[in-house]
């Protein structure tokens, strides 16, 4: 949950990328894990980290996951990618939080976190969409999968755009 439940990814504060990074070697040193299978996946602030691991520790994360995150203005600034980095992103139309257009102050929208990955991972500009079937027909919204499968490294890059979702897990 981070300090105060907070994950410092917009560059003042705790350093927190320090701390997974050791957490990740105390796991290791531990544990028998597959360090080829180390995933991140965070909702609001915590996708907002994934995307700060995704580029300053990409030499020990294979991909992440973020819900109701986007990418921040300092992890823009400050990406060093070891290697190419899947990614999922999961976003409501109408997240009052995290504005699907805007972001939030000192980040960037929905939009524009796609679009860094997809330049970020070489992915063509061609998507693959699939409407996902409406098994909660009272809760306003539809759902549609949003795959860029041909990147570089096979970095894939796929979107849950949750057409009147607000800031939650979908479902």
């Amino acid at each position: 949950n981070g300090i105060s439940n907070y994950w410092n990814s917009f560059g003042a504060g705790a350093n927190d990328v320090k701390f997974l990074d050791s957490l990740i070697e105390r796991i290791k040193q531990s544990y028998n894990i597959d360090t080829k299978c180390i995933y991140s996946c965070g909702m609001s602030n915590g996708g907002f980290m994934s995307y700060t691991l995704a580029c300053q520790l990409s030499h020990k994360i294979a991909a992440v996951a973020s819900v109701t995150g986007v990418i921040s203005n300092n992890t823009l600034a400050n990406c060093a990618l070891a290697h190419k980095v899947p990614v999922l992103q999961i976003h409501g139309t109408a997240d009052p939080t995290v504005n699907y257009s805007t972001g939030v102050t000192n980040a960037v929208g929905v939009e524009a976190t796609l679009a860094f990955w997809l330049d970020t991972n070489n992915c063509a500009l061609v998507s693959d969409t699939t409407n996902i079937p409406n098994t909660n027909t009272t809760d306003g919204c539809t759902a549609q999968l949003i795959r860029y499968q041909t990147c570089e490294q096979n970095a894939e890059v796929y979107f849950y755009k949750i057409a009147g979702g607000g800031h939650t897990w979908p479902g």
